[in-house]
């Protein structure tokens, strides 16, 4: 037995030949060695500097289309895709879809059982199942057993060395090497270890290492297979083999891990960290760092650190079995019960309570002189994170209060700590409560910081207040202060100190003066939460509900929604000193540029682009509404600092990642009719009307919901279309000819990959359709064109004489008969547009003066008078809805409708129409409800109809019920939104549904229910204008539910 101190094979003297992806193929791991994805552009491993618990962890279950919860195989194919063995057979995935393979649909896969699984460089996929081996080649299996002398036994790992061959390991038959076809069987006859084979590992020498259960062999470049000792292992049944960057050699087995480095043998068990010595599975990253599936979950050993990713979920079975690294650098894993998982790096670093913080609830931050960083958190104290250490105060240690809103560090490096109970310092790491002046108003404080000059200023709930030599001075309203209650203060370079007002309003006090600014100055009337001023002097404020405020020279202006930001409410600007603005919200962390927002005020772009970064960017809480001030701020290394509800999120943006390399697509499933059809070789569609059906797909593992497509029939469509996330496309009556049918995709907002290889599509011809079908009646209409021609000349002369006379006839009847109708046309638009004008006027002059007759009569307390002309002004009401829905109907049937469509938030948009419904529901005891609005995005629509189809719809169901319930439901479906309202009450007999959409016509009680019978005809038309519909499910007694569909133009 050999221990040479070179090291297996010898290899530790030269590990820069060897790849940091590796040759390692353990149990469950296939290495594909493509030469498209080796060559591909080589991305980081994840960031090694980060704590496991900050990597972004993905997992899929058998709730999302994985076959079985158990992964214990992995590998990826040349094109992209990624495979998972388990119990219950195998999946392709996609990123997004499971597609499965087993023995019940696909013929030739031994067992449903998969412990291994090998990507080959000829893009099939080799199965090793609990019966025996199989290939996988579009979609069909070829199984390999005695014919191919292949050892019909379990096969535990897969690997494909560089001459190409593919070596398989059994459990209990030995090691099977197969070349064209045809297996070379190795046993303990040929100097194995021993037969039952469990992990593969090659050098690049060639130098082949096998792992058994009853120890550990080689088999050297010139075939001989020679055992292999392990210094100091107590089990000699091996698991797991690899070779990390640095060329150690690491082995796994039953009894912990084992490192062999500069001829030194190191042992690392339950006592260097990891959580179970039953080592599964080894793998090394791109950098150098070594992944451990133990029997008790996944470790990372960096150097001689150990450190181990628990799962969130502490009812799911520990056990690890297959690791994998993909071309981006994630780490896919398998675990016992949890399905297929996922450590990805993301753009934002998280420092929350898995990373020793006190609480997740993080309210404001500082940077300390030596670069550490103080954060106030929620219920939880005050923490000071230096260089991955945290040290905690609060209460114990004497702060007044564990919620702390403000931090500052003075020029004497004080640390100023504003909490809800007080003031504190803490100097060389104690609380000093001698250095806190008397004199503060309240406790209930809001901000402390310092002016340009060194004053120290603190904002609390009952005014301003600076420090004057040893005690506080306060501010208030007779001093110009808009409000006692302040929630923001900063300090500019001019030596102004800013507080915002709760409510409304910002004050600057300045030289021993106070200016105030208001609504008259262009800010909106909202709470300001934050004040940034960048390196120009202009001023950044975010307010609650009002958008992101500009101000300059003393005027403002506001940023919305409607100009394109995700949220109304900024808690917090940071400037990222690269020309963009990062803005905190419920809705995660948003980026603006400021050439951007210059363009659009200037009229130079029609909205202002703004990307949003939420959890798929590493947040564990989107809900960054950390009120603290300041709760971000860019620390002097240029990174930026968030704080949210699930810990302080860091992202640095000078190093945000790349757009990723979009894939190739390809083509899944054709189907005609309904029907699957082969197209190997093209599509042909047989002759008559069809329903063609393209399914196409592309792995985009990463993000696959930010996944674009676009397809193309070359003969049918002029430009590609656009599919948004949708991976099928449908043509219906195709005219005969040939077609060419391709599909890319864009990942996450890069550039298109390369579309599938084209899909020649045929579209076969009825006989009649036909060139020589087309000849034959020429040449029969020739015939007897000529035959008949001198007998027929007369006749037709003759009857093209009396055709012309009545040609004539109907000619002038038809003008006659166009111009009467285009006369009554024009005399019914006249007379509803002056019907309807001199309708409205008097009808709002009605309303006019009823409402100023209202105001006098409540004045003197005529409350029957007042309740007169309430029933008075909602009769007019009444009479002028009637007066316009005729207009409109009107409108539609002159096609004269305009449609204004622009992007709808519609979260924003729902809860405003229900807000406006909510006391017409309410009158008859009727509660009103809604669900799914805040996952609905946004649309693009126009929001003027579609609010009127919503409020006709909502009221109408107010008003056919009465105490029950009338709920507005939403759903975001493929390629549309569907908006539902239903309600509890009297229902609709199928005669009543039969025209219900009829104009002028009712159900229900007909005007008894106050309706005009305009209402659900105008709506539906609105509906079909806006390029959807709407429908109707009822019964008497059961209630109703009209349902709204429309377009999903964005999300």
């Amino acid at each position: 037995m050999s221990t040479d101190d070179g090291g297996p094979g010898g290899l530790l003297r030269a590990p820069r030949r060897f790849r940091g992806d590796g040759r390692c193929v353990h149990a469950g791991v296939g290495l594909f060695s493509v030469l498209g994805l080796l060559l591909a552009p080589a991305a980081a491993a994840l960031d090694p500097e980060r704590a496991v618990t900050q990597y972004v962890h993905d997992s899929w279950r058998s709730g999302q289309g994985l076959p079985q919860n158990t992964g214990l195989s992995l590998a990826r194919t040349s094109d992209g895709f990624l495979w998972v063995g388990t119990e219950e057979g195998i999946a392709r995935f996609d990123g997004t879809t499971f597609v499965p393979f087993d023995r019940g649909n696909t013929p030739g896969i031994p067992h449903n059982l998969v412990y291994s699984l090998l990507g080959d460089a000829d893009g099939s996929l080799w199965v090793g199942t609990a019966a025996g081996l199989a290939r996988l080649t579009e979609g069909k299996a070829r199984t390999f057993g005695a014919r191919e002398n292949v050892p019909e036994k379990a096969v535990r790992c897969l690997l494909q060395d560089r001459s190409g061959a593919v070596w398989a390991g059994t459990w209990g038959g030995g090691l099977a090497r197969i070349v064209t076809g045809a297996a070379t069987v190795f046993t303990t006859r040929d100097g194995l270890a021993g037969d039952e084979v469990s992990s593969l590992l090659e050098d690049p020498d060639g130098t082949l290492w096998i792992a058994t259960a009853a120890g550990l062999s080689r088999r050297r470049p010139d075939g001989r297979i020679e055992p292999f000792t392990v210094p100091g292992a107590r089990d000699s049944r091996f698991r797991g083999l690899c070779r990390a960057k640095d060329g150690s050699f690491w082995v796994g087995s039953g009894s912990g891990l084992a490192r062999l480095k500069d001829g030194a043998w190191r042992r690392f068990g339950t006592e260097d960290g990891l959580p179970s010595e039953k080592i599964h599975t080894l793998a090394a990253d791109r950098d150098g760092n070594v992944w451990a599936a133990t029997a008790a979950g996944l470790c990372r050993i960096a150097g001689d650190s150990v450190s181990c990713f628990r799962e969130p979920d502490p009812s799911t079975p520990g056990p690890a079995f297959p690791i994998l690294e993909d071309d981006a650098g994630d780490l896919w894993f398998g675990t016992a019960g949890g399905g297929l998982n996922r450590l990805r790096d993301a753009p934002f670093r998280v420092f929350g309570r898995p990373e020793g913080l006190p609480s997740d609830v993080v309210l404001a931050f500082r940077e300390a002189r030596d670069g550490s960083v103080w954060i106030g958190t929620f219920g939880a104290g005050l923490a000071r994170l230096r260089q991955q250490l945290v040290q905690r105060w609060s209460r114990v240690e004497g702060l007044p209060d564990d919620t702390v809103v403000s931090i500052h560090e003075d020029r004497d490096g004080v640390a100023w700590i504003a909490t809800k109970g007080g003031l504190a310092a803490i100097k060389e790491s104690r609380v000093r409560p001698d250095l806190v002046p008397p004199g503060l108003p309240s406790g209930d404080l809001y901000g402390v910081t310092e002016d340009a000059a060194g004053t120290l200023w603190v904002a609390s709930d009952a005014g301003l207040s600076w420090r004057e030599g040893r005690r506080f001075r306060t501010l208030g309203t007779a001093d110009g202060l808009p409000s006692l209650r302040l929630r923001m203060m900063t300090a500019t370079r001019d030596g102004s100190v800013w507080v915002g007002a709760a409510g409304g309003g910002l004050a600057r006090a300045r030289n021993g003066k106070i200016s105030t600014f208001d609504e008259s100055s262009g800010l909106p009337r909202a709470t300001l939460y934050t004040l940034h001023e960048d390196a120009d002097g202009t001023l950044w404020g975010g307010t609650l509900g009002g958008g992101l405020v500009k101000g300059r020279n003393g005027r403002f202006r506001s940023f919305t929604t409607r100009d394109g930001l995700h949220d109304d409410t900024v808690y917090e600007i940071v400037d990222d000193g690269l020309g963009k603005l990062w803005l905190t919200s419920n809705r995660g962390v948003s980026v603006v540029s400021r050439s951007n927002l210059d363009a659009f005020e200037a009229g130079r772009i029609p909205a202002v682009p703004v990307a949003l970064y939420g959890v798929a960017e590493g947040l564990r809480s989107r809900e960054c509404n950390g009120a603290g001030e300041p709760s971000g701020f860019r620390s002097r290394d240029g990174r930026l600092w968030f704080a949210t509800l699930g810990g302080a999120a860091v992202l640095d943006p000078r190093h945000l990642p790349p757009p990723p390399v979009s894939p190739a697509t390809r083509v899944d499933q054709v189907l005609v009719d309904g029907r699957a059809v082969g197209f190997g070789s093209g599509v042909v569609v047989p002759p008559g009307p069809a329903t063609l059906e393209i399914r196409y797909t592309a792995p985009v593992l990463r993000l696959p919901n930010r996944a674009r497509f676009r397809y193309r029939l070359a003969g049918f469509d002029g430009q590609p279309l656009d599919a948004g996330p949708r991976r099928a496309a449908i043509y219906t009556n195709l005219p005969p000819g040939t077609y060419a049918f391709t599909a890319s995709v864009s990942a996450d907002d890069g550039p298109f990959g390369p579309p599938n290889p084209e899909l020649t599509i045929r579209v076969e011809p009825r006989p009649y359709q036909t060139w020589w079908f087309l000849a034959l009646c020429v040449v029969t209409a020739l015939g007897g064109a000529w035959a008949l021609h001198t007998v027929r000349v007369r006749l037709l002369r003759a009857r093209a004489r009396e055709l012309e006379g009545l040609v004539a006839e109907r000619t002038r009847s038809l003008l006659l008969e166009k111009e009467r109708t285009e006369e009554a046309n024009r005399v019914k638009s006249q007379f509803l547009a002056n019907v309807t004008h001199d309708l409205r006027t008097p009808l709002n002059a009605i309303i006019g003066y009823t409402d100023l007759l209202r105001e006098q009569a409540d004045e003197r307390d005529l409350s029957d008078f007042s309740d007169d002309l309430g029933r008075i002004r909602r009769a007019a009401e009444h009479q002028l809805a009637l007066v316009n829905d005729v207009l409109d109907l009107a409108k539609v049937e002159a096609g004269r409708l305009d449609v204004t469509v622009v992007r709808v938030d519609l979260p924003a948009f729902l809860a405003d129409i229900l807000a406006t419904v909510e006391p017409v529901v309410r009158r008859d005891g009727n509660r009103l409800e809604a669900e799914g609005l805040g996952t609905m995005g946004t649309i693009r629509t126009d929001p003027t109809r579609l609010r009127q189809i919503l409020l006709n719809l909502l009221s109408n169901a107010a008003r056919h019920t009465t105490n029950g319930t009338v709920r507005l439901e939403t759903e975001r479906a493929p390629g549309e939104v569907v908006l539902r309202v239903r309600d509890t009450g009297v229902g609709l007999a199928p005669d009543e549904i039969a025209v219900l959409f009829q104009a002028f016509s009712q159900a229900r009680g007909g005007d008894s229910q106050g309706g005009t019978g305009l209402g659900l005809d105008i709506s539906r038309r609105l509906a079909r204008l806006l390029g959807g519909d709407i429908s109707v499910e009822s019964a008497p007694g059961r209630g109703s539910t009209f349902t709204l569909h429309l377009p999903a133009g964005e999300t």
